[in-house]
């Protein structure tokens, strides 16, 4: 073979192979436009392999080539790419399958009738030696109906395009038809260049094929390129058919009108329903929904509507209930938009969570409210109207310790369960009923005026005074109530509950068996709560306040992990150390909380930090109060603290109460958040009695929680069963946190907080408060 042949040869040969490795690309997509694609792609192939044959024969081959291989190739070529236009614009699902490919395949018949039958002459007379080149001759008036029969074909993909490209919903596949349609367009003028006018104005050398052979190959190399870009050819593949058919979760994929497309074996697991490709997702539904729920799913699919994770009741055709969580997101496939739901049971988990919700909010004993229940209830409706009226009233039974420790506790439960139905009895309508512990109830009355509170708390006092039977034994009971209005007498909890008990105590003053109602020279007239309130004023300058640690231990080693720092009022001419519970309460309102607060941290970390110089790595707790938490400067304050003492803030745990978290939830967050990049963590300090225990964790930077000593004693309790210590415990560890429980006295409790995986744990089992000194002689190895 000479030089000119090998040119002729690769001419011809190297775009055949392209055309060849596009084919078995696409051919590998496995979809029904990548096969169509594919056929066209092999059909040019073939073409262009017979052209580099016929070039390099004898020109007597020639005519019998065309007849036979490259002619009826470039006949396969059009029709495979009007089958491929038309397909990628959905004609093939509307018109009749005979129509639909006599119209594609209309081109190849007619090449194929013309050179089988004998008729070549009509387009091609023979052959001429033009250089190197083979050229055919052509038959001008048959050659040019020829060609302007294949262009009218390929002047239609135009419109088509540009018509279906109106239609489709986003400005991606918008993009796609625009490309494809230039492409067309390109395609329309290369033809009629090199293959019409060309001929009729013949340049000195053969450029029709040079150009022809190349300009097909750029117009074959965009329908990769889109291939690629877009991936408009790409379908579900067997690598990822695995992991559809296994998910755990049921998936669907929908299309506009809600009828499924695909779906796993995970669906009818799921919804115990018979459904399938073409079903449409409206059958899981009962019959009576389903109009309602089209309408909602078409409003979410015209405005593209992403959801994830929502969690919502489900009753299917069959009538079973359950709830489940929805994510879903849209796509295009073969140039159509489609869902894709993934939906999860999710049942199980919200039994779990109302049961939790439950436990959180309802007293295990009386089954009434609880104290969490009274602050949310009370904050839904002040918030929902701030102007409403609303009247907190706050029993207590008369005597009641006396009848408990004659009757013993299992009656005085019984008893306290007895005195929850009769507030049932006697509070109608939407009222609250909480109560509070021991034989304290709240009762929180909505939109009655002063005169109908009293008139409902006297009915009360009524319902409760009647003689019950009890082991057959008749029983008689009084109570004292007092009476806060909202908004008068206070306008949160706190204040009201405060204002509330200080009548009650009223009432029990002035005999029991009473309603009494606040007013505010309550407290005015206390004068041994404003001699406290003096003489507190001075006990921090005069050094009177001091601290006492109580040691925490790790559960599973025994070994101590830290002290928690608790404040105590060495008042003058007080018989003994003064609680904090006597006049942390007083601080707090008259602003001496802060300054005190500020002293108890100081001195805390200066302690930890002589022990931490002995070898102890003991993390120090202190509480902070609302007041300081509020303070925009706080984080700035610890900083300085830590700085001072020298104490690493890594050993800094501040403990702050759920009540004092949500007083400005927002601010509290952001305090909160400043103060763990300091390297201090932060503690919720009796958890499950505040507010919402559920949500709050979720918002704060929270390391551990505190487990109420409340919570702790129901463990051992005749009666009780610990079943809120371990919940909480477990929904702690849920959100990867440490627990450390209060007030543990016995060994039966902590070898039940050990099984439930309670991480620490404080209280007198293993030592009261006590002095620094103490601490350093028992636990540090001091003299």
């Amino acid at each position: 073979m000479t030089l000119t042949s090998y040119l002729l040869w690769g001419f011809y040969f190297f775009p055949g192979l392209l055309c060849l490795i596009m084919a078995c690309e696409m051919e590998w997509r496995h979809d029904a436009k990548s096969r169509t694609a594919a056929a066209l792609m092999l059909s040019l192939a073939s073409f262009f392999f017979g052209e580099m044959v016929r070039a390099l024969l004898p020109p007597e081959y020639s005519i019998a080539i065309v007849e036979n291989w490259s002619g009826i190739s470039a006949g396969l070529s059009i029709g495979f790419a009007y089958h491929f236009y038309t397909q990628f614009v959905r004609w093939n699902e509307r018109l009749h399958p005979l129509l639909y490919y006599g119209i594609c395949y209309a081109p190849p018949l007619v090449l194929a009738l013309i050179f089988q039958t004998g008729h070549t002459e009509l387009i091609f007379t023979g052959t001429e030696a033009v250089g190197p080149w083979n050229k055919l001759v052509i038959e001008p008036s048959g050659y040019f109906a020829l060609m302007i029969f294949v262009l009218f074909y390929i002047s239609a993909f135009v419109p088509l395009l540009l018509l279906a490209r109106r239609r489709v919903p986003t400005e991606r596949m918008k993009r796609k038809y625009t490309i494809l349609a230039a492409s067309s367009s390109i395609l329309f003028i290369w033809v009629l260049v090199f293959g019409v006018l060309a001929e009729l104005f013949p340049p000195p050398m053969p450029l029709p094929s040079l150009f022809f052979v190349y300009g097909t190959v750029i117009w074959a190399a965009m329908i990769r390129y889109l291939m690629v870009k877009y991936g408009f050819l790409t379908s579900i593949g067997n690598r990822f058919r695995i992991l559809f058919e296994t998910s755990p979760h049921s998936i669907m994929v929908l299309d506009s009108s809600a009828r499924i497309r695909e779906l796993n074996p995970m669906v009818e697991n799921m919804f115990h329903i018979a459904l399938s490709p073409g079903s449409s997702l409206l059958e899981i539904f009962p019959e009576e929904e389903r109009e309602a729920m089209l309408a909602h799913f078409r409003g979410d699919f015209d405005r593209q509507e992403r959801h994830r994770g929502l969690v919502f009741p489900l009753t299917t055709a069959k009538g079973e209930v359950m709830h489940v969580a929805l994510d879903c997101d849209y796509f295009e496939y073969e140039d159509e938009l489609l869902r894709m739901d993934i939906v999860r049971d999710v049942t199980d988990v919200k039994l779990t969570e109302d049961r939790i919700r439950e436990m959180a909010y309802t007293d295990p004993l009386t089954r009434v409210g609880n104290r969490a229940l009274f602050h949310k209830r009370f904050g839904e409706l002040a918030k929902e109207n701030p102007d409403r009226r609303m009247a907190v009233l706050l029993l207590d039974l008369d005597r009641f310790k006396q009848i408990n420790d004659v009757l013993g506790h299992g009656t005085g439960d019984q008893l306290l369960q007895h005195v929850a139905e009769s507030l049932k009895s006697a509070v109608p309508g939407p009222h609250l009923i909480a109560r509070l512990g021991g034989d304290e109830f709240l009762v929180l009355l909505v939109d009655l005026d002063r005169g109908e509170a009293e008139d409902l708390a006297h009915r009360i006092l009524e319902e409760i005074r009647r003689p019950f039977v009890l082991d057959s034994q008749e029983l008689h009971l009084t109570s004292s109530i007092g009476i806060a209005h909202y908004p008068e007498d206070g306008t949160d909890t706190e204040t009201l509950m405060k204002h509330a008990d200080n009548a009650m105590y009223r009432a029990k003053s002035l005999g029991k068996n009473r309603v009494s109602v606040y007013d505010l020279e309550m407290n005015r007239l206390s004068e041994a709560r404003f001699s406290l309130e003096q003489r507190l004023r001075l006990a921090l300058d005069r050094g009177e306040l001091v601290l006492h640690y109580q040691p925490q231990a790790e559960l599973s080693s025994g070994r101590i992990i830290g002290m928690e720092a608790l404040i105590r009022w060495n008042a003058p001419g007080a018989s003994g150390l003064v609680p904090p519970v006597e006049f942390i309460p007083v601080a707090e309102e008259c602003g001496l909380i802060v300054p005190i607060g500020q002293w108890v941290l100081g001195e805390a970390c200066r302690q930890n930090k002589a022990w931490y110089d002995l070898g102890q790595r003991w993390t120090v707790s202190v509480n902070v109060s609302a007041a300081q938490l509020m303070r925009s400067g706080f984080p700035e304050e610890v900083r300085a603290v830590l700085e001072q003492t020298g104490l690493p803030p890594e050993l800094l745990i501040l403990e702050i109460t759920e009540t004092a978290a949500v007083r400005d939830l927002e601010h509290t967050r952001r305090m909160l958040l400043d103060l763990a990049q300091l390297g201090v963590s932060i503690s919720l300090d009796d958890f499950g009695t505040g507010y919402s225990s559920l949500g709050l964790i979720r918002q704060l930077p929270v390391k551990t929680i505190k487990i109420d000593r409340s919570f702790v004693q129901e463990m051992t309790d005749e009666g009780g069963n610990g079943a809120i210590a371990e919940a909480l415990i477990t929904l702690a560890l849920s959100f990867g946190m440490g627990t450390v429980a209060e007030g543990v006295e016995t060994e039966e409790q902590r070898e039940r907080l050990a099984r439930s995986r309670c991480a620490a744990i404080q209280g007198y089992l293993l030592s009261r408060p006590v002095p620094a000194q103490t601490i350093t002689k028992k636990f540090a190895g001091g003299e």
